[in-house]
């Protein structure tokens, strides 16, 4: 295989007609998802309705593709044309389990669930519709997790089928990366790869974009941002045969992305409990991250990768935190490219940890578990 296969494997669709296509068949297959949850609702009146927020695919894959048994789940899609059907969908629900990064409005009696990425607010601890705080991390639940406010439950992917074959000498090696704005650590991970790309051959996969949330991440300033100038990167990053670097749905990385890669880098500035680290973990591949937050709970170093230090957010705007964090990824990637075996034994490292610590059997059990305490007492 020759990056040009690699490069045809995941190329987008082709011709205008063709994307015009696929966006349309998309957009009504997310409609008639829409449709089909508030079905289930309006006409299963056997099971307790649960009511969501959060369309967040550490959710989704949740309670859509792998729900805990016994109940209908419902979250509202916020299409005109399907309001009053979810309004009253959600009026059906026993009890709503609440991300808590999401508001909405749930009745005065109404039990509530709460589920937070980062420390939960102290409002979930005096409001007594809250029955149960969950926290994805030790790092976000911290001594409310000792003193019992909070309990700790790591939202997961399933395992993948099969793990990745990994490279062979007859195909470049493939470094992925997955995500959107600078906050990801894209251009830090393009440095990587071009410093390592006269050693080994490489082929880079971005499965996201550069760009960035000011809104969301204050931290990072407009002169961080420019310092970069991510404009010019992209357009050197669209010119090399050895990168490709598009937007990828979510089926498509699970499909195309993992599947090819040898080595997955996430080197985010700013993450609290990334769901790609978990998903490259179920597809076996090692790992190569910033030692920031959850992250740490998700690879353990020298088992299934290796954790650079991040030095904390005053840094991340600055040149000095990408230089560090590229000399120590690079060193770090450099091992997992030389060794196959090495790979294969992180990666395997990897699907073990997953399995044992993040199961997904384990976090429906539990809910399954807490939903039909609460709904019984309330």
């Amino acid at each position: 295989m020759t990056h040009e296969d690699i490069a045809a494997r995941l190329a987008s669709p082709r011709g205008p007609v063709e994307r015009v296509a696929r966006r349309w068949w998309a957009a009504s297959e997310r409609f008639l998802a829409d449709v089909r949850r508030v079905w289930r609702v309006l006409f299963a009146p056997r099971k307790s309705v649960i009511g969501y927020t959060r369309s967040h695919p550490i959710y989704t894959v949740l309670f859509e593709e792998n729900p805990p048994r016994g109940f209908v789940f419902f979250r509202p899609s916020g299409r005109r044309v399907l309001a009053p059907l979810e309004r009253l969908a959600w009026r059906r629900a026993s009890l709503v389990h609440l991300d808590a990064s999401t508001r909405a409005k749930v009745g005065e009696h109404t039990p509530i669930v709460v589920s937070c990425e980062g420390r939960p607010a102290e409002e979930f601890l005096r409001d007594r519709r809250v029955k149960q705080i969950y926290v994805h991390s030790r790092w976000a639940g911290g001594d409310m997790v000792d003193r019992r406010e909070a309990k700790l439950l790591r939202l997961t992917v399933p395992e993948a089928p099969h793990p990745v074959a990994g490279g062979s000498p007859n195909r470049p090696l493939v470094i992925a990366t997955v995500g959107y704005g600078m906050v990801k650590g894209h251009d830090v991970a393009f440095r990587v790869f071009d410093t390592l790309r006269n050693e080994f051959p490489l082929h880079l996969v971005i499965a996201g974009a550069f760009g960035h949330n000011w809104q969301w991440y204050p931290e990072i300033s407009r002169e961080a941002y420019e310092r970069i100038d991510f404009p010019s990167l992209e357009r050197r990053i669209r010119s090399d045969p050895h990168v490709t670097m598009r937007t990828f749905s979510r089926p498509e990385v699970l499909r195309k992305v993992f599947p090819l890669a040898d080595v997955y880098l996430h080197l985010a500035r700013m993450d609290t409990y990334p769901l790609s680290v978990l998903e490259a973990m179920s597809f076996g591949l090692p790992i190569v991250a910033t030692r920031l937050n959850a992250i740490a709970e998700m690879v353990k170093h020298g088992e299934g990768g290796f954790l650079v230090e991040h030095g904390g957010l005053d840094e991340i705007g600055s040149p000095e935190w990408a230089e560090r964090v590229h000399r120590e990824a690079t060193v770090a990637t450099r091992l997992l490219l030389a060794d196959a075996a090495l790979r294969s034994r992180m990666g395997e490292g990897n699907r073990a940890r997953l399995r044992h610590a993040f199961s997904m059997d384990f976090v429906r059990s539990e809910l399954e578990h807490t939903y039909s305490t609460v709904i019984r007492r309330s």
